[in-house]
């Protein structure tokens, strides 16, 4: 009797393109501004060595020379200096048998589905990978000045809590995408909520205490497809942190979670912080 193997019945040519596709269509970080392909950077890629050195021009830098119409008049020519960018290569393998995949072979097209489970596991590794290689960026002395150390904020206490200072200094140093969120596998997406006001207190006008009250939603993505462990994790963490905090007039209640979303490639759940707001000025 013979028997099927799933190497009979998926094309080698047409595999790898076909995973490499779809890698490029699953990948939320190769479709957010995070990375980039480039044809420059991607020939230094694939020369020899672990290590890319890529030049480039240093900006021009110095004031300009008052000038006239005198055709003798001439500038001095300034140099042209230039820096050099390194970076050491990253390579990662892995490999599947057939018995491994043996439900696939069960679908109408297998190439299609190995194709996804493949590209699915190598968008999951690259978050992983991109988040180990952001922490020694940012571990290196040379990045003080992109990163905000809340522990230095004006204030700040021990442990340091989030407050409406830290939250817009934070944006500011993300510039452009301060407004942009591409999620990856344990990332938290943090949005505030504001409902209406109603006077709390009866005074002399102006000196009343207007209560605002709102929820605070905090989204936490984690991978699809593995359970709830990894995300109750952080709902837990998250929930304690925020418990009935006060930071400055805002009061937290009791977070909950409202429920979860499958947003392949990950699982999305909510957690609801409820919170209070006060104001003088009824």
């Amino acid at each position: 009797m013979a028997t099927t193997r799933l190497q009979d019945v998926i094309y080698g040519p047409l595999f790898l393109p076909t995973t490499i596709q779809r890698i490029a269509q699953l990948s939320r970080l190769r479709n957010s501004p995070i990375v980039s392909a480039d044809p420059e950077i991607q020939r230094f890629a694939n020369g020899p060595g672990d290590i890319v050195q890529m030049p480039f021009w240093n900006d021009l830098t110095g004031a300009s020379n008052v000038s006239s119409d005198d055709p003798a008049q001439a500038a001095v020519p300034n140099k042209l200096t230039q820096g050099q960018d390194m970076a050491r290569k990253v390579r990662r393998n892995n490999g599947w048998q057939s018995a491994n995949l043996v439900a696939a072979v069960l679908a109408e097209d297998p190439l299609d589905v190995v194709a996804q489970l493949i590209a699915e596991y190598w968008v999951r590794d690259e978050e992983t990978v991109l988040g180990q290689v952001i922490n020694g960026v940012f571990a290196s002395s040379g990045m003080a000045g992109n990163k905000l150390d809340v522990a230095s904020e004006a204030g700040a206490t021990t442990p340091v809590k989030l407050d409406p200072e830290v939250a817009a200094n934070a944006y500011a140093l993300l510039g452009e995408y301060g407004h942009a969120f591409t999620p990856i596998a344990g990332s938290v997406r943090l949005t505030i909520l504001d409902g209406e006001g109603r006077q709390a207190s009866v005074g002399t006008p102006g000196g009343n205490v207007v209560r605002y009250a709102g929820v605070i939603a905090i989204q936490v993505f984690t991978e699809g497809g593995k359970g709830t462990a990894a995300s109750r994790e952080l709902e837990d963490a998250l929930s304690d942190l925020f418990r009935n905090a006060e930071i400055d007039s805002i009061r937290c209640g009791i977070p909950y979670v409202s429920g979860s979303v499958e947003d392949p490639p990950f699982l999305m759940q909510t957690v609801m912080v409820p919170f209070t707001r006060d104001s003088f000025h009824a």
